[in-house]
């Protein structure tokens, strides 16, 4: 049962641990948590933390380190949020105003002031659109029973796909299907589109179903590799022992989170995830903090945090929802 006093150690034993790196022992706690009570009894409350799994001891005679449902414990309940000064927050505002409408620029600016404030690697996706659109879809004859069917979608996505044909059909008329589906379902999304009577004839009904694939493809794609920034920081941390180690977990990571956030970003502001609550087995000893931006019903992007488990939460989920709020910002004047 963690009582007041097991939440109080837990808390100084966590934001200890955070910030020196080393594991907590009961005579450093009684001299500094202010609790005013003996180093035996806190070493029997640590005894109780340890027990039921909120502490651990890497050897028997060492001091205590959170585990990860600890920390999960202090995210959740025992966390003071360290917000950003006014002065950060000016000088952030100041730095997205400078950048002027590119997209680009202002999701590396917030990669690397996340990067900078939180002292852990920063990634950011380039938005992804939250409803597929059609704009316009083209056919062009390849060979007599054979067309590309070309679909351009709103935000400048583009799909292709062959297209096979029951009877050979002339160019004149494949322009006129293109042109009539582009009239009839323009600005239309996929589930509008299903709901639809489809195109008389056979070569529209082919179409009308290859856009039906291409656009629920499009849906369910991954995020494109995460941009990231601070590499510098997350290889400083004394859980990596050299610089290799820290360039292959990123690596890896790049290529993980981009089927991984769609699933893990969920509805919250943001989210954090602690070791192994990772699904990815090469990622639990990670800590992810991740938060959606974007425009609402136009797209949709991730930023986000990894770093060892022992992170300053506190400071790092304040960073990233500042960070979050300034991209929703920039990303709804874009749109306009």
């Amino acid at each position: 049962m963690l009582t007041s006093r097991r939440a109080q150690i837990l808390r100084f034993i966590v934001t200890e641990y955070v910030s020196t790196g080393q594991p907590v022992g009961s005579e450093g706690l009684a001299q500094s948590s202010g609790l005013q009570v003996s180093a035996a009894t806190i070493r029997n409350e640590m005894a109780v933390l340890e027990e039921e799994g909120y502490v651990l001891r890497p050897h028997v005679s060492a001091g205590a380190v959170p585990s990860d449902k600890g920390y999960r414990v202090y995210v959740d309940t025992l966390a003071q949020e360290a917000g950003l000064t006014a002065e950060e927050q000016r000088l952030l505002r100041h730095q997205f105003a400078q950048v002027g409408v590119d997209l680009e620029e202002w999701l590396g600016l917030a990669a690397a002031m996340l990067a900078r404030l939180a002292h852990n690697l920063a990634l950011v996706t380039y938005p992804k659109v939250t409803e597929v659109r059609l704009k316009r879809l083209g056919l062009v004859g390849l060979q007599p029973t054979l067309a590309l069917l070309v679909l351009v979608l709103y935000q400048a996505r583009v799909r292709h796909t062959p297209l096979p044909l029951e009877a050979a059909v002339e160019q004149g008329e494949l322009d006129r299907v293109a042109n009539y589906l582009t009239d009839l379902y323009q600005g239309f999304t996929l589930h509008e589109f299903k709901a639809l009577p489809g195109e008389a004839s056979a070569v529209g009904k082919r179409a009308l179903e290859a856009c039906s694939r291409l656009m629920m493809e499009e849906e369910a794609e991954a995020f494109d590799a995460p941009l990231v920034e601070g590499l510098g920081e997350f290889a400083g941390q004394p859980e990596f022992s050299h610089t290799e180690k820290a360039i292959e977990v990123v690596e890896l990571a790049r290529v993980r989170l981009r089927y991984l956030l769609p699933r893990l970003l969920m509805e919250d502001p943001v989210r954090v995830i602690i070791g192994t609550e990772n699904p990815e087995e090469e990622l639990r000893s990670l800590t992810l903090v991740l938060a959606p931006y974007g425009a609402k019903g136009l797209s949709r992007g991730v930023l986000g945090l990894m770093g060892p488990t022992r992170m300053p939460y506190d400071r790092s989920i304040s960073a990233i929802r500042y960070l979050a709020l300034l991209l929703n910002e920039a990303m709804s004047h874009y749109y306009d």
